[in-house]
């Protein structure tokens, strides 16, 4: 895809592959070693300025849990990004998770309504 920019498609394959890996708790490197590539090759497939190889599927699955259904059939470039997808590429978001999961569930329920009013709070500052 030399001098090509992204397509539509490819990013949002490249954004469920990223909510996969984080969500499976593996590195771009581990996975670089899981498919034979580069970490910076894993980078390439997530933004999707590399389309991901069909041998790569098979070991997404299995090592994952990631069917090429949930990357390839739902990537449809008319379709807003998933929830999950948005989440873990925001910046924080693993060490929010981190964190999360260390907390009592009282703890957790407080976080959360920090984090709704947070989010309301910010909804009244658009215009």
């Amino acid at each position: 895809m030399a001098g090509k920019s992204a397509s539509a498609f490819d990013v949002r394959v490249g954004e469920r592959l990223r909510a996969g890996r984080m969500t499976a708790g593996v590195s771009q490197a581990e996975l670089g070693r899981l498919l034979g590539v580069s970490f910076q090759q894993i980078q390439r497939y997530e933004r999707g300025v590399n389309r991901l190889p069909a041998y790569a599927l098979g070991v997404l699955e299995v090592r994952l849990g990631l069917a090429p259904g949930a990357l390839l059939s739902e990537a449809k470039a008319d379709e807003p990004v998933d929830e999950k997808a948005r989440f873990w590429g925001a910046p924080g978001a693993l060490e929010l998770a981190r964190i999360y999961v260390k907390l009592g569930l009282i703890r957790r329920r407080r976080l959360i309504a920090v984090a709704r009013e947070l989010r309301s709070r910010e909804e009244n500052l658009e215009p």
